[in-house]
């Protein structure tokens, strides 16, 4: 299977990301990573070293214009992303990118339009171009045993930090608001707009206790839904107990409850690095007037929040979107989310 040719945009996080999900994940089976860019050459030729690649430059335009590169991997930060995605549709390249997709909900469907329009392949981690296989199987009980809406749920994620000031935009409170929540919470609220839809309301509180940034590093907020569903987000910087972005969610439904654990692998020393071997998925519902329960197990390639190499691959080399793929009013919604805790966020002084 021929590889795909992709560019590297981004190396602060796009580094951490090679190493992880591309030389030491299962992205290596689908693409390899032909050029970096970043605006800083020294940071482009560090970047490139690390990971092993020889081709490193500083205009992104190099790139684009180049028939060898299949996709851009974008990792420079949310806020004007999408002018950049832009940038690549009309090159006609595929994107890959990170959560948070965007700060700014309207420039989020307008590119995710745009690229629908014409066929142009963006993927995210989260909200994933269709749903990891955790979430899947959700949907199937659902189904399956007729459990009714979504009532209520809570997702907590978390882990410890020692986050120091850096200048960076994860420093402001207008680019990074309720920082936990837009920077891991997000996962969470991604996950349950799939289930619940839109919300109609939105709280939360925040508190700075250890880190060295200006913007807080332990998070909560409440969202409230159309259907009439509520739920409970939790996300901190601030809890090391072994057990690194665990992602834990209860989701209730009329007729049933789904528990969702993350399990790390046993006897790894330094938990900022470790992870995770499987999603423990639990069901207990009630169908047709009886008692059922389900376990299920995931592996960590295809939970939720990761990249979907085998469905980006396919998308790129068959050149149109997947079926069923996530549509923009999603994604757009998770911002939005983001959008009203940057006005709440006046309310909670760190």
């Amino acid at each position: 299977m021929k590889l795909l040719k992709v560019g590297l945009v981004g190396t602060r996080f796009g580094a951490y990301w090679a190493q992880r999900d591309v030389l030491g994940g299962s992205g290596k089976n689908y693409v390899e990573i032909a050029a970096v860019c970043s605006l800083d050459l020294e940071s482009a030729k560090q970047c490139a070293e690390k990971i092993g690649c020889s081709r490193y430059v500083t205009d992104m335009e190099e790139l684009l214009q180049d028939p060898s590169i299949d996709a851009i991997a974008l990792f420079t930060p949310p806020a004007g992303r999408a002018a950049l995605i832009e940038r690549c549709i009309n090159a006609g390249k595929a994107v890959m990118t990170t959560k948070p997709f965007e700060d700014d909900s309207a420039e989020a469907l307008r590119v995710l339009t745009l690229a629908r329009s014409k066929n142009s392949i963006v993927h995210i981690n989260s909200p994933s171009p269709v749903p990891g296989d955790d979430l899947a199987v959700i949907f199937d009980w659902q189904k399956k045993y007729d459990l009714g809406k979504p009532l209520s749920a809570y997702w907590e994620n978390y882990t410890r930090y020692y986050d120091k000031a850096d200048g960076r935009w994860l420093d402001s409170p207008e680019l990074c608001p309720f920082a936990p929540i837009f920077r891991i919470g997000i996962y969470g609220i991604n996950d349950l707009i799939r289930f619940f839809g839109k919300f109609d309301h939105i709280d939360g509180t925040q508190s700075r206790l250890f880190t060295g940034r200006p913007t807080p590093d332990h998070a909560s907020i409440l969202m409230r839904f159309q259907n009439g569903g509520i739920a409970m987000i939790h996300s901190s910087f601030c809890i090391g107990d072994g057990r690194p972005y665990p992602s834990h969610m209860i989701l209730h439904f009329e007729r049933g409850t789904v528990r969702r654990t993350f399990w790390h692998d046993e006897g790894t020393v330094d938990y900022r690095n470790s992870i995770f071997s499987s999603v423990k998925l639990e069901l207990n519902c009630i169908s047709a007037n009886e008692f059922h329960s389900e376990t299920m197990s995931i592996p960590p390639e295809r939970r939720s929040g990761g990249y979907l190499w085998k469905e980006f691959y396919d998308a790129v080399t068959q050149k149109h979107p997947l079926p069923n793929e996530v549509d923009p009013e999603t994604v757009a919604e998770g911002i939005r989310a983001i959008e009203q805790l940057k006005e709440l966020q006046h309310s909670f002084p760190c």
